[in-house]
């Protein structure tokens, strides 16, 4: 397998009052960050763009599929990791910085740990943009320090606005794919974390977004689509109760009943008869 190509460019000069790039780096045949037997935290902040290779965002929330155009946020004391788990390479650009103009940036949202991970794609602009911090010549002075810090503040408020611009699409995408995930085959169990993995979102992140949008948590939503089902099947059939339970995943008659009598305010028997 061919070595990792690590070009890494420290800063040296004096922080700024914002803040400063501490370095600005490219791995080319890289496998992410080295494993080790717990997560990594770091003590500052970083932008990863991943631009060629696919690999896996990891965290205690969940896991993330990684792609060309992928940026990854780090953020201090967020215990994390990120790599290609099974062999294969990827190139990356990255960069570390610090300060308090970022602490800013993280209260008001720009940088959310609920959201370590965008799509940027435009691979080549991005790849370009933030490679630019590791060629151009390095700032000497707390002043030029400052204007470097700026420039990262810029890229963070681009990424922002393209979110705004997207957002809204981007919403009803994860949404509508959830909602559509938490209705299918009302039968049979659903693993939610699984849910969550096919949306894209770590699971305690997706739950809370999930609950923001639909207004109800994951799992009343299917709840609901059950009992939705079960009213259906009482009205338009005349299959026994425990035949709709067992039809619609229910442990027996009882544990539809309950539920049915929570919801619906009167029991099975009472809705097939005309009652709710």
């Amino acid at each position: 397998m061919t070595e990792p190509m690590v070009r890494v460019v420290p800063r040296t000069c004096p922080p700024g009052r914002l803040g400063r790039v501490r370095y600005a780096g490219r791995v080319d045949h890289g496998r992410g960050l080295p494993r080790g037997p717990g997560w990594r935290r770091f003590d500052a902040y970083g932008l990863m763009f991943l631009w060629h290779g696919d690999g896996v965002y990891r965290s205690p929330d969940g896991t993330i599929a990684l792609r060309p155009g992928d940026l990854v946020y780090v953020i201090p004391n967020v215990p994390h990791w990120y790599g290609v788990p099974d062999g294969g390479v990827w190139n990356e650009v990255f960069i570390v910085f610090e300060g308090p103009a970022f602490d800013l940036c993280r209260q008001q949202g720009l940088i959310d740990p609920d959201r370590p991970v965008r799509h940027l794609g435009q691979v080549a602009y991005w790849r370009s943009r933030l490679d630019g911090f590791r060629t151009r010549r390095a700032p000497r002075t707390a002043a030029a320090a400052d204007a470097e810090v700026c420039q990262i503040l810029q890229v963070l408020a681009d990424v922002a606005e393209r979110d705004n611009q997207q957002g809204a699409q981007a919403q009803e995408a994860w949404v509508s794919e959830s909602q559509a995930l938490l209705c299918a085959d009302l039968s049979e169990p659903l693993d939610l974390h699984k849910v969550a993995e096919t949306v894209g979102l770590p699971y305690d992140t997706w739950r809370r977004r999930f609950r923001e949008a639909v207004g109800v948590a994951p799992a009343h939503y299917r709840l609901r689509h059950r009992l939705d089902a079960a009213r259906h099947l009482l009205r338009q059939t005349s299959l026994p109760v425990a035949d709709i339970a067992a039809s619609l995943g229910f442990t027996d008659e009882a544990h539809l009943a309950r539920h049915f009598r929570n919801h619906v305010g009167v029991t099975a028997g009472q809705y097939r008869r005309g009652a709710g």
